[in-house]
């Protein structure tokens, strides 16, 4: 087995590093995926009566509530067993890769809905791991073909890259 390396430097553009193809969330249903899969919703304006979806975890994450408000009782998401309506939504809520959340909405009163993303952390001065600039990286020469997706995780899980900080990213 070789090991092949290549050096690029981080441009953090926004706070969200979501490749394509690789979405947090898939549907079942009315419910639909927006952000490029970084959050699932009951559609554009009010949802209906009796509405019934699906949402499937594809990466373990911890849900953030962008907006949430259903009818108290009769209108509710269901996330690991846990009943979320009016105006409690999941908010700080994990959920592992392979769950899912369910949604339904009974015969009457319809309320906005929700809109219910993956949390990412907002890069911070404090955040980031220390990196002594040691050279300019090389220029990046590996086994891809253009166009390709690369996916960036911070190996600490609570944390995110700062601009300028030097990644290597291994093919094995």
């Amino acid at each position: 087995m070789s090991l092949k390396t290549a050096y690029f430097l981080v441009s953090v553009l926004s706070q969200v590093f979501v490749a394509q193809g690789q979405a947090f969330f898939s549907t079942n249903g009315p419910c639909t995926i927006t952000s490029g899969g970084l959050c699932f919703s009951d559609g554009a304006g009010d949802y209906g009566n009796q509405e019934r979806c699906s949402i499937t975890v594809l990466q373990s994450t911890t849900l953030r509530v962008e907006s949430f408000d259903t009818e108290i009782r009769f209108d509710y998401l269901t996330v690991d067993g846990t009943r979320y309506d009016g105006t409690t939504g999941p908010s700080n809520v994990p959920v592992t890769a392979g769950s899912s959340i369910s949604w339904r909405s009974n015969v009457r009163n319809v309320a906005s809905g929700f809109t219910i993303c993956a949390q990412t952390a907002a890069p911070t001065q404090s955040s980031a791991p220390s990196v002594a600039p040691t050279s300019a990286a090389p220029t990046p020469v590996g086994p891809w073909s253009e166009p390709f997706d690369l996916v960036i995780t911070h190996p600490a899980a609570d944390s995110t890259f700062m601009t300028g900080q030097a990644v290597i990213v291994q093919w094995v």
